[in-house]
């Protein structure tokens, strides 16, 4: 999970900050050995990136390695040109342009729907929201703190994974309610890890694209989410759009996972 705060945005948390924050020149990372179900090219991500010692990725081909700690250990992608990560651990998987630190290709797993806006907001778990893409986007959609830019659709996402994908912003109506957010009232929570403590908000201008998708692995289900996240707003948003979408579409997932 994202261990972070972008102070111009609107990642807010009891404790630790959910966010991508800007930092600018990342440090390089030692490459470590290719996990074992990665082709034999690829480059293991060190499960050491952090928001104080961020990783760069040159281009190439990368896995998530083999640890219990990474993110879909045996997950490949490939980059054609220089990216940055504040996080590869067991929740999350961030990447991000270095040469616009502030934007985000957000990785995460099974994650909750949490209240959005107003007292023991991003603490409080709405159980009444189902896990399924269905049960979340039919909770977006009906939230009035948020602004849908492109309604829900069914896409083909990571992995040739199916998808349900939305565009959204923060309503003009919301009321967050909190003064940590600088956008405040513009501001609002939308998930949180299953064992709390971190949330994910977005505020004022910041404009993100969700992919959520339902899938098993080893026959398990779970639900995948993919984000882009652009904090300067639409123009940000499709900037990042053209240069992670061939990320996303290079995203081959190990030989457990099946669609949900």
């Amino acid at each position: 999970m994202i261990r972070r705060a972008r102070v111009a945005a609107a990642f807010v948390t009891l404790g630790l900050l959910l966010s991508g924050c800007g930092g600018s020149g990342p440090a390089p990372h030692p490459a470590a050995s290719s996990g074992a179900s990665a082709p034999p090219t690829s480059t293991e991500v060190s499960i050491d990136c952090t928001d104080a010692d961020p990783c760069t990725l040159p281009p190439g081909t990368y896995d998530t390695g083999t640890s219990d700690r990474a993110f879909h250990p045996g997950m490949t992608l490939t980059l054609t040109s220089t990216w940055g990560s504040h996080s590869l651990n067991l929740d999350e998987f961030s990447l991000y342009p270095v040469d616009h630190p502030d934007d985000r290709l957000f990785f995460w797993e099974d994650m909750v729907a949490v209240k959005s806006s107003g007292r023991d907001h991003g603490t409080t778990f709405l159980n009444h929201v189902g896990t399924t893409p269905k049960a979340m986007m039919a909770w977006i959609t009906g939230n009035s703190d948020f602004h849908i830019v492109v309604r829900p659709a069914q896409v083909t996402s990571v992995g040739g994974v199916k998808a349900t994908r939305v565009v959204l912003d923060i309503s003009h109506t919301a009321r967050y309610g909190d003064s940590q957010c600088p956008a405040n009232p513009r501001c609002a929570d939308l998930f949180s890890r299953r064992d709390g403590g971190e949330y994910y908000s977005i505020g004022g201008r910041e404009e993100i694209r969700l992919d959520i998708a339902a899938i098993k692995i080893d026959g398990h289900p779970h639900t995948l989410f993919v984000v882009l996240d652009a904090p300067a707003g639409p123009a940000d948003l499709r900037r990042l759009t053209a240069l992670a979408q061939p990320v996303i579409e290079s995203v081959r997932l190990h030989a457990g996972v099946t669609a949900g």
